[in-house]
């Protein structure tokens, strides 16, 4: 009896219910990584176990009592990003070295799909500084601009960007208006409960043919998005769709290559009549196989293995989510980063300077944390430059 009763309980802990779709979501059977950082680049304590939904496919962290507590605490004294003075990160190609801030390729994507009017009205859900909505507004300069926060702390930033109409915090269900277009920008993966949210708040603010753009981290090509601690959602395409499908949006155009590593999509409300049997359908079509997510989880911890081993002085390819995460684990052992974002060099990350390939010094050791294919990529592009760098 007591043993049958053990397994019930280990059995409960191995599970939950599923954050969007609401059935049996599994943890998976590997190792909880023992480090985590925060969305905008901070070391955090705690451990951190991914589950898997049975129905839906959705990988995500169990929303408990600690986790809200501890995402509160994050966004309280959230700095977006911090390593830059606030200027919007730029997204490097590994294999060219070529770059672009994360708005200007998904405003340059848009242009390019032809989607939107000469004129109309944007919502930023989690619009932060107001990155997107400056580059949005040099390219779309008849358009109304509106922005969400949490808090009122970028207020003032956000209000002095030419074409923005309004600035919300606090409770987005208190916003009345309705709008052509509501962007999801690396929003929704922080959204407890992401298909509630969606039918009851952002269907009732978006026009009958508005649009939905919405961009994700793409946890099938970034292993790291499993330790962002207030990401307690881990999408690829099928859970996405999947989500979107269920929340009463047909998909319009999804890209995995509009930025890499991410996913980028814009969706359109589904037709009302056909939503029960594409609901089902959908379901039915997204079964999410965990094979990813399990490498991803053992080469994290075979590499926080390999970086607690690690004893001499040495330098961190990059400062952001993955550097963060290496220096967490190496810590005074990390005496500066390398960064080809100009906006960074001359800054400190964590204490540490962030400086140029040029400034490294010569025949000092450079660690690479990325996948073997990115490492190869990366290696190949600099070899000129005579960088010892480090793949573990």
């Amino acid at each position: 009896m007591m043993n049958r009763e053990l397994n019930e309980k280990n059995s409960i802990k191995n599970m939950l219910r599923c954050h969007s779709c609401n059935e049996d979501a599994i943890a998976l059977n590997t190792c909880p990584i023992p480090h985590q950082v925060s969305s905008d680049c901070r070391p955090v304590r705690g451990l951190s176990r991914i589950f898997s939904c049975t129905s839906c496919g959705l990988l995500q962290k169990e929303v408990n009592e600690e986790w809200l507590s501890q995402t509160s605490d994050i966004y309280e004294s959230y700095a977006i990003y911090q390593q830059s003075g606030g200027i919007e990160q730029a997204i490097f190609s590994h294999a060219t070295g070529g770059a672009a801030r994360r708005s200007e390729k998904i405003v340059d994507w848009l242009v390019a799909l032809g989607c939107l009017e000469s004129s109309g009205s944007l919502l930023d859900i989690g619009c932060g500084n107001g990155a997107f909505l400056a580059t949005f507004e040099n390219k779309f300069r008849s358009w109304e601009l509106s922005g969400f926060e949490l808090t009122e702390r970028y207020r003032s930033q956000v209000e002095e960007i030419k074409g923005v109409k309004a600035f919300y915090s606090g409770d987005a269900g208190s916003i009345t208006e309705q709008f052509d277009v509501i962007a999801l920008i690396h929003s929704l993966e922080h959204i407890v409960s992401p298909s509630d949210f969606l039918r009851n708040l952002v269907v009732p603010l978006l026009k009958p043919d508005g649009i939905l753009l919405v961009d994700v981290p793409n946890v099938e090509r970034s292993p790291f998005d499993l330790i962002i601690a207030d990401h307690c959602s881990h999408f690829e395409k099928n859970s996405l769709l999947n989500l979107l499908a269920l929340s009463g949006f047909d998909e319009v155009r999804l890209s995995g290559d509009c930025i890499e590593k991410e996913l980028a999509a814009i969706f359109r409300i589904k037709n009302a009549k056909n939503f029960a049997f594409e609901k089902e359908k959908n379901i039915a079509s997204a079964r999410s196989k965990n094979d990813t997510a399990l490498q991803h989880m053992d080469w994290l911890s075979s590499i926080s293995n390999q970086l607690a081993a690690i004893t001499g002085p040495i330098g961190i390819f990059g400062s952001s989510i993955a550097a963060t995460w290496c220096a967490s684990i190496l810590r005074e052992k990390a005496v500066f980063f390398v960064d080809e974002d100009v906006s960074r060099i001359g800054h400190k990350h964590l204490g540490i300077p962030i400086i140029s390939i040029d400034d490294v010094p010569p025949g000092h050791p450079v660690l690479l944390a990325f996948r073997r294919t990115d490492c190869a990529a990366i290696k190949a592009r600099l070899a000129v430059r005579g960088l010892n760098l480090i793949e573990l």
